[in-house]
């Protein structure tokens, strides 16, 4: 009877005692729901005040760098283009040392002798030696083998050659379109190209009878070009240059 009465009066007891502990769990874990919503509900907060201070600054930032003047690119072509053009300076340099010719007002005939055959211009005229007939292109002067050859005007000499048919030749630009042909001359000539020469300077001294006009014996052929074509030395000389 006893034992009986001690199992009821246990019981309530151990009753309330799972009670209690079933309210302590759920009032911990309310509290732990409270404290957790309260804790993200703060993180919210610090990351939405967190990115609202974060655009602040990057707009601050841009507004700042767009008050920033910009600066002007550097032209460089302009400080390249100013500087002097080597190859330029040299190509004036050496035209400045070039002579500046200009047209002779007057020809002098390269040697003593006279007129032995004339310029034919257009006529065909009878080439002994050829055995054909053709245009005279120069004027022939009689003149004895080693007879100096003069310049007929002040000029620059072109070239010197050794043509099969006309022999030693030398070319003299005289300035104005004048150009020279001083033909059938000794090997040894006295002047070079680009030689700038004065009338009446000693070019050569007459050569053997070149092969085009051998049959013609000692003379000298001299022709005479204006702007490319052929015209009558004799119509511009002179006299017998000095």
């Amino acid at each position: 009877m006893s034992e009986q009465t001690d199992k009821k009066r246990k019981k309530p007891h151990n009753t309330g005692f799972y009670t209690a502990l079933v309210l302590s769990i759920a009032a911990v874990g309310a509290a732990a729901y409270y404290a957790w919503g309260n804790t993200g509900g703060q993180e919210n907060l610090l990351s939405s005040s967190a990115a609202q201070g974060a655009r602040s600054v990057a707009e601050a930032v841009d507004q700042t760098q767009s008050n920033v003047p910009q600066s002007e690119p550097q032209n460089t072509s302009q400080s390249s283009s100013e500087e002097p053009d080597a190859s330029a300076s040299s190509a004036a340099s050496s035209e400045a040392d070039e002579p500046q010719l200009s047209a002779p007002t007057a020809f002098f005939r390269p040697v003593e002798g006279e007129v032995a055959q004339p310029f034919s211009g257009n006529e065909l005229v009878k080439n002994e030696t050829m055995n054909d007939w053709r245009t005279h292109n120069g004027t022939d002067y009689t003149a004895a083998l080693s007879a100096p050859v003069k310049a007929v005007a002040e000029g620059v000499v072109l070239s010197v050659t050794n043509d099969p048919m006309w022999g030693v030749v030398v070319e003299v630009d005289h300035g104005g379109g004048y150009v020279g042909y001083y033909t059938g001359l000794n090997e040894t000539v006295l002047v070079q190209p680009k030689d700038h020469i004065a009338v009446s300077t000693v070019i050569g001294t007459v050569g053997e009878p070149a092969p085009m006009e051998l049959s013609a014996g000692s003379h000298f052929h001299f022709e005479l070009k204006k702007d490319g074509a052929y015209i009558d030395p004799q119509s511009v000389m002179v006299q017998p240059a000095e």
